[in-house]
């Protein structure tokens, strides 16, 4: 039966004018319909939440509803909302959805929505979108989260069969952006993964105490390090487990975590050993509570960093001393250069010429040659010796013989240059004119 909404406007202006309430009865008499009838305009004036019944010993009573109307409700709501019909025509959106979408309710109402702006925010995802709808329409619910990869969102959505004033049936589309929740519990997961691997970290130690220094908890590698399993360790206060200028220092370092609730990052040496030991605090509700110490033995770095440190003040050594000129240059400026080779260019101080382009110092007949061998060797690979002219300050010129490799200067690709002056040897066998 297709219920009318000139019948419903009679039923309501009756109630209106009764508002102790009618019977089904007393409908009747007034109105020109059957009982069955009136009971299904009431069965639907129910669901749209405009009249309510109660119990009156065996009869039921109806009266209008003094509930705020439905679309008033929506219309006022934080989250998107969407009306739709059998049809899939939209009948009502309130502002938040016309902002999801971004366009306005003209350019929405009574639009099919398969047809409207809609399709675009949902892209992949709009089919199963529109599948729950169309069972929503059917009656049944739905709700679940919905990525919106046009829009960087995260929506929860509830999708519920509604029955519309004129006894139309649709579905009422609630959208609640949830993004920054999402993001809350991705960290808060992340952050428990990482405690969890870092707990069971089988070489840091790892340590959890109150702001008092008692410990509360600690992995194996760190109940090991104290020589003492986990559970005689819990609750005992971590300075009588330490060296006193130990504890002394570790103490010191914990009290600045807490007042200043900041990570305290710091190295030191104990029964010759070194560690890198990081200080965090755990705060909550704007106070620190708890203090998570990592410590990590670094004592193979440190002696590789000391190896490596003497490996380059020798080689810086022997490159100081070298009678032969050595220069580096790295994206094409001059970076340094030895005693032998300012002699060569005839400076005292190598800053007349770090920072130049290196092609500054060789002879224009010679730098495509060099060129050509500067890709080679930063393509890692050997460039052949070359034998060029280089400029001196005062202009004159000298004749050497040079090669260069690759190296590595603060993370970045860099040529150093072995050169060796050949214009004395060059005057003895004649081919220079002296």
């Amino acid at each position: 039966m297709v219920l009318k909404k000139e019948i419903s406007d009679q039923i309501k202006d009756l109630l209106h004018k009764n508002p102790q309430g009618l019977k089904i009865t007393d409908i009747v008499r007034v109105i020109d319909i059957n009982r069955n009838t009136a009971g299904r305009y009431l069965e639907n004036l129910l669901v749209a939440g405009q009249v309510e019944m109660r119990r009156f010993g065996m009869a039921k009573i109806y009266k209008l509803s003094h509930r705020v109307p439905l679309s008033a409700v929506l219309s006022i709501s934080s989250e998107s909302v969407v009306q739709l019909d059998s049809f899939l025509r939209i009948v009502f959106v309130n502002e938040p959805f016309c902002t999801l979408v971004g366009t306005d309710r003209q350019s929405l109402v009574g639009k099919n929505i398969e047809y409207s702006s809609v399709a675009l925010i949902f892209d992949e995802l709009f089919v199963g979108f529109i599948e729950r709808i169309r069972e929503g329409i059917a009656g049944q619910e739905w709700s679940g989260e919905i990525r919106l990869s046009s829009k960087g969102i995260t929506l929860f959505c509830r999708i519920a069969p509604t029955v519309f004033e004129d006894g139309r049936k649709g579905v009422s589309i609630l959208l609640e952006d949830i993004t920054l929740r999402k993001q809350g519990e991705w960290a808060l997961l992340e952050s428990e993964a990482t405690a969890r691997v870092l707990m069971n970290s089988p070489t840091d130690t790892v340590i959890l105490m109150d702001t008092h220094g008692i410990i509360l908890d600690l992995n194996d590698t760190a109940a090991f390090k104290f020589k003492k399993s986990g559970d005689k360790v819990i609750g005992t206060l971590a300075d009588t487990l330490l060296p006193k200028e130990v504890a002394q220092s570790r103490r010191k370092l914990t009290n600045q975590v807490i007042e200043k609730k900041q990570m305290v990052r710091y190295e030191d040496e104990r029964d010759g050993r070194w560690y890198d030991t990081v200080a965090y605090p755990v705060i909550v509700d704007g106070e620190v509570v708890r203090v998570a110490m990592i410590a990590r033995d670094i004592t193979d770095r440190k002696k590789s960093e000391d190896a490596l440190r003497e490996s380059e003040e020798r080689y810086r050594t022997l490159v100081e001393i070298s009678p032969d000129p050595v220069i580096i240059h790295q994206e094409g400026k001059i970076t340094y250069l030895n005693p032998a080779a300012l002699s060569m260019f005839g400076v005292k101080h190598a800053n007349e010429l770090l920072g130049k382009n290196v092609l500054e110092v060789i002879h224009p007949d010679y730098r495509d040659a060099v060129r050509k061998n500067i890709t080679i060797d930063l393509d890692g690979k050997t460039s052949p010796p070359i034998e060029l002219r280089m400029l001196r300050v005062d202009g004159t010129s000298v004749i050497v013989e040079g090669r260069g490799v690759k190296t590595t200067i603060n993370g970045k690709p860099a040529i150093q240059v072995a050169i060796r002056d050949v214009t004395e040897r060059k005057i003895v066998e004649g081919r220079v004119a002296q």
